[in-house]
């Protein structure tokens, strides 16, 4: 095949991306998530039972991981999609805690088998028709349509909720089985196919993790890229909504909270994608560091005003770490094993998430959602600031071309 036929193909890849993004960004449950589960669950059994799903996606991240590898990301992806919204539909319709928990551990094993084939089957179509630099671009413009459809499931949600509490959560199961439908028309990039043996299997899992550490820059990277997802994300899926809730903010109040924020997050992280071929990665990472310190650490003496920025701005620093870092450890790893060690490096980043759920759950508890944002700051001074430091020693980190 051709390089034009090629590239045909991965333009088709890239528009079916961008409408499974924008469908599967109508997450109706982000501003009640946390007031539907209350029904269940104090603050730290929630933040447990994230922790336990999490743990799930942790010990199947990898497996996943070299299995799309094998058996191809596209047939991943629907499987995961397929267990992601029974688990998403059943929370809503949950009458019991047992229903809910049960449901939510199951999107644990859904996760899993979507997390990094996804990205591993987009940056493959790029490469195979010699377009891999593109990534960044095609990664930012699809999280804007995600958050173009966050803002209307943010500003939607809470009035959906007042309505029915299981709307939310079916609403996004029907918007998500169509963006699932996206990955169906998909085609699957050649690159580096290999047929499934359980000897190849296990070789595959082997040699996705010795990715993610073959050289010291790659190490360090790794490390960063783990605690700054875990960091963020932590924020971003768990903690802005316990902290929205400390301010006094109910179903509506959340929904135009982060409909606002999701909007400017939105428009800044598009931008920062767009130009990021002209800004040194040493900036960049440096950028994460800093920005992670400064945004926490004051969050115990914040007034509301202020407490809102430290929301907003957490946001934007954890869909950043998609656009950005995803380019990033892409450009490192080697197309046969790109989506195991992708697996492999969201396990990490599960792993740190789970840890601070299940620590900072009951802080959260015991004081406040502000008291532990203040302590990740001071750990982040202590812990991302020095490897991101080594990071940048380790190799000369241009810009991008």
């Amino acid at each position: 095949m051709n390089q034009k036929e090629q590239s045909l193909k991965a333009d088709r890849n890239i528009r079916w991306f961008y409408w499974s993004r924008f469908l599967a960004g109508f997450r109706f449950f982000i501003p009640i998530w946390i007031l539907w589960g209350s029904n269940f669950l104090s603050i730290s059994g929630q933040s447990n039972l994230e922790a336990f799903t999490f743990a799930i996606g942790i010990l199947m991240e990898l497996p996943s991981g070299a299995l799309a590898d094998i058996v191809g990301r596209k047939k991943s992806v629907i499987v995961g999609w397929i267990i992601t919204i029974v688990s998403h539909v059943g929370m809503g319709l949950s009458i019991t805690p047992f229903a809910y928990i049960f449901m939510s551990l199951v999107g644990g094993f859904g996760g899993a088998f979507i997390s990094g084939a996804d990205v591993a089957l987009v940056y493959d179509s790029l490469k195979e028709a010699g377009r891999e630099r593109e990534f960044a671009k095609v990664q930012g413009k699809g999280m804007l349509l995600g958050r173009v459809a966050i803002i209307i499931a943010s500003f939607t949600g809470g009035f959906m909720f007042n309505i029915h509490p299981a709307l939310p959560y079916v609403a996004m199961g029907v918007m998500e089985l169509l963006g699932m439908g996206c990955y169906v028309l998909m085609y699957e990039p050649y690159i580096d196919t290999i047929k499934f043996t359980f000897k190849g299997y296990v070789t595959q899992l082997k040699q996705g993790v010795a990715e993610a550490f073959k050289n010291v820059h790659v190490k360090y990277l790794t490390v960063f890229y783990a605690l700054v997802g875990g960091i963020t994300l932590s924020s971003l899926f768990f903690f802005n909504y316990s902290y929205a809730m400390e301010l006094g903010l109910g179903a509506v109040g959340q929904s135009v909270l982060f409909g606002v924020t999701g909007a400017i997050k939105a428009i800044a992280v598009f931008g920062l994608s767009k130009y990021l071929h002209k800004i040194n990665k040493k900036w960049i990472f440096l950028s994460f560091a800093i920005l992670i310190v400064v945004i926490y650490t004051p969050a115990i003496f914040a007034t509301r005003n202020l407490a809102l920025i430290i929301i907003g701005v957490s946001e934007f620093i954890a869909s950043s770490r998609f656009a950005v870092l995803d380019q990033y450890v892409n450009d490192e790893f080697e197309s046969k094993v790109r989506a195991t060690a992708l697996s492999f490096l969201n396990m990490l980043v599960s792993f740190v998430y789970m840890v601070l759920l299940f620590a900072g759950g009951y802080m959260a508890d015991r004081y406040s959602t502000s008291a532990l944002y203040t302590a990740i700051g001071i750990a982040s001074l202590v812990t991302v600031v020095p490897i991101t430091l080594l990071l940048i020693r380790t190799k000369s980190v241009k810009a991008l071309s």
